[in-house]
């Protein structure tokens, strides 16, 4: 069976941005080298988006702080893992600049494949 490395949501506003924290900061440097055990095949992510209607949502009336909205900074990918990704791997990073990142539920049907209890 291949492993698989799934950075969920590793964007700006989740690290440093307006739901970062001290916590998500701190372990930046042990992701990206993380990112290195794994062949490029096997790194996926995916991406939190939002829209500028956010507060208007069932989520933004639960969580009332707008962040992941679409083309700004706290939406994009961190920087560090893009240049981890793309210097690896042309057909990642070319998702990423494209903002066409796997869907959480084809990622999330491959890793749920085979259920653990």
């Amino acid at each position: 069976m291949k492993k698989a490395l799934v950075l969920v949501d590793f964007q700006n506003d989740f690290i440093d941005g307006s739901l970062g924290t001290k916590e998500a900061q701190a372990i930046l440097p042990n992701v990206i080298e993380k990112l290195s055990h794994y062949p490029k095949e096997n790194r996926f992510a995916t991406q939190d988006t939002h829209f500028e209607d956010y507060l208007s949502t069932q989520e933004g009336k639960n969580l009332p702080v707008i962040h992941c909205q679409n083309g700004t900074y706290g939406w994009e990918i961190r920087k560090e893992a893009q240049v981890a990704m793309s210097s690896t791997s042309s057909k990642f990073s070319s998702r990423i600049n494209s903002a066409k990142l796997l869907e959480p539920k084809v990622v999330f049907s491959k890793i749920l494949a085979k259920p653990t209890c």
